[in-house]
């Protein structure tokens, strides 16, 4: 049987971000995010390890943090953050 990961609220700036993301949205991409959370809200957990550092979901927190949300909807995972795949 599969444990299911509880989701939990986490504090916005505890979360830490991984510099090496390759994954980049222009201006206005983000400008949609940020306009579909304010009418939407909550869609979609982030992923954090327990480092707090974000497997999935960086621009979320980022327009999390742009709002001056306090906290986020996160599932938080045992998982490391491996370096250099490239």
């Amino acid at each position: 049987m599969t444990k299911e990961i509880p989701l939990q609220n986490i504090a916005v700036n505890d979360i830490k971000f991984d510099e090496t993301n390759p994954n980049v949205l222009t201006p206005e991409q983000m400008i949609a995010l940020k306009a579909t959370i304010k009418q939407f809200g909550f869609l979609s957990p982030v992923i954090l390890n327990k480092k707090l550092e974000v497997i999935d979901g960086e621009h979320r927190v980022t327009v999390y943090k742009d709002l001056k949300k306090e906290t986020i909807p996160a599932y938080v995972i045992h998982l490391k953050i491996k370096k250099n795949l490239r």
